[in-house]
């Protein structure tokens, strides 16, 4: 009776530890599209921008980022989630 107790409690964990990890990746998947279209449209400006157009400048500057900080906030997630990955599987 112990055994299979405990082996259900184990099947409980690893169906656990799956979901957190299949959220993890539908979380990173979303990031990583948010940030391509913020690359995708940052790489348009540039190619349109001129050197001369102070505000175009400012505009890309602004844009630039938050390209970055949405690829900070990509990577922020994807260690939290790992982080929580390895928690639950100790």
């Amino acid at each position: 009776m112990r055994k299979i107790i405990l082996a259900i409690g184990i099947t409980a964990q690893v169906r656990m530890a799956h979901l957190i990890f299949l959220q993890a990746e539908e979380n990173y998947k979303v990031d990583n599209r948010t940030y391509q279209a913020y690359k995708n449209y940052l790489d348009i400006i540039k190619k349109s921008s001129s050197p001369d157009n102070r505000i175009a400048q400012m505009e890309l500057k602004r844009l630039k980022l938050d390209t970055y900080e949405c690829f900070i906030k990509r990577l922020q997630f994807k260690m939290a989630d790992i982080a929580t990955i390895n928690a639950n599987n100790c």
